[in-house]
């Protein structure tokens, strides 16, 4: 048995057909891309081989929210509340995606993760505008989640070609900064970084065997600093999603 990942290389609840992956799980089966070779392997679905989902997303849709309520295993969302209008141009308004995460939190048998990342620096998100969207939006999920996790933005070629002029990275100080005052607002949940060592704070298990009971087991193949646990991804194919938000890796 194991644990499902939906997605890491595309919002499946939101940018997808809202009936796709549910098929697939009736299906018993779904056939998933290797980027690296380009071939084809089945990844299976049958409730004998899974444990539970792990779901990442902006703004799941409501169809595939009633569909869940056929799912017969426990699941999960890693649900990401950013407010970067510029970067974020086909996302609803913030209050509207911090409703759908209530909604989630109340209809999921584990509190969904709240992922406020990638953290990115430009001249209309400066320090100062982030931390206050963080206490904004924190404060309003009180209740709905035990977690927030955030990362530091990394730059490619490919991310780098798809930001605007201003946008940048933040320093080795203004990370540290940037953390201490995070820590300042005193938020009700536990915070965590993703993949990256912070001082002050504990770095995530994005995706985690332990929520669902089961031992953990580090998954092979992530990013050396990541600790998720072990999970089959039911895509693989990237540049999908139609979301387009223009800081994201899976492009």
């Amino acid at each position: 048995m194991g644990l499902i990942s939906a997605s890491r290389n595309t919002d499946v609840p939101a940018a997808l057909d809202a009936d796709w992956l549910f098929r697939k799980i009736k299906e018993g089966t779904v056939k998933v891309l290797n980027r690296f070779n380009k071939t084809y392997y089945n990844v299976s679905l049958l409730p004998e081989d899974v444990d539970g989902y792990v779901f990442w997303s902006k703004q799941p849709s409501q169809k595939f929210l009633e569909n869940l309520k056929t799912l017969d295993k426990p699941y999960y969302f890693n649900f990401t509340l950013n407010m970067y209008p510029c970067l974020e141009p086909n996302l609803l308004p913030l209050d509207d995606r911090i409703e759908l995460f209530k909604q989630v939190s109340r209809q999921s048998p584990i509190k969904p993760v709240w992922r406020y990342d990638p953290l990115v620096l430009s001249n209309t998100h400066i320090i100062h505008t982030l931390l206050e969207n963080a206490k904004y939006i924190g404060n309003a999920l009180k209740g709905y989640t035990d977690q927030m996790v955030f990362s530091f933005m990394i730059v490619n070629a490919k991310i780098k070609s798809n930001l605007p002029d201003d946008c940048r990275t933040f320093s080795a100080e203004e990370q540290l900064y940037f953390v201490q005052r995070l820590l300042e607002l005193d938020l009700p949940f536990k915070i965590q970084s993703c993949s990256q060592i912070v001082e002050g704070v504990e770095r995530s298990t994005c995706v985690d065997g332990q929520k669902f009971g089961i031992k953990h087991k580090k998954h092979v193949g992530q990013r050396e600093l990541c600790q998720c646990s072990t999970s089959r991804d039911v895509v693989g194919h990237r540049g999908i999603c139609r979301l387009k938000c223009k800081y994201c890796y899976a492009v």
